[in-house]
């Protein structure tokens, strides 16, 4: 587990890594204020995937 200033820190260097290599970052997190701030979510509801 990151404290909040550096778990920032890491999630800004995996965007700025999407969009210079515009390369998909798989997050798993149960984090609703990390989740927030992705693109597209993807959760798992009852064993499947919910878009």
């Amino acid at each position: 587990n990151l404290d909040a200033a550096m778990g920032a820190e890491v999630i800004g260097m995996l965007k700025k890594m999407n969009a210079l290599f515009n390369q998909t970052i798989l997050i798993v997190t149960h984090d609703q204020d990390i989740a927030g701030q992705m693109d597209r979510i993807i959760r798992i509801v009852d064993g499947r995937a919910i878009v």
